[in-house]
């Protein structure tokens, strides 16, 4: 079965299934944007307080990650990146190591299209 995750201004986060939603989940934050992490079966969530959060699925805890997000996307099971202060930072799942590139929205618009192809 497919389901689906969204987050707003109302500070809270619904798993939806195909026809309504089956989860309502409270946080004190904002959700601006969020994925999925399919190897710790987590959401990632980037909020309004710019704090990039992972929320995992099977126990319900968060996690934050770091103070820098307004942007995120999961790349593959191992990696994901979030976007802030005109820089891109790649994460590795497992060790939370990164890496950022980019000090320009044109460098970073360059490494997003090679992402893409």
């Amino acid at each position: 079965m497919e389901y689906f995750a969204s987050g707003s201004d109302d500070k809270k986060l619904r798993i939806w299934n195909k026809t309504s939603v089956i989860d309502t989940i409270d946080f004190d934050f904002k959700v601006s944007t969020l994925d999925y992490d399919s190897y710790n079966n987590a959401l990632l969530i980037g909020s309004s307080d710019e704090k990039l959060r992972m929320f995992f699925l099977a126990n319900r805890t968060t996690r934050t990650i770091c103070n820098c997000a307004k942007l995120i996307l999961s790349i593959d099971r191992e990696s994901f990146v979030s976007e802030s202060d005109e820089k891109l930072t790649f994460y590795d799942v497992h060790s939370l190591s990164t890496t950022s590139y980019g000090n320009n929205y044109e460098d970073i618009n360059d490494i997003v299209s090679g992402l893409s192809h």
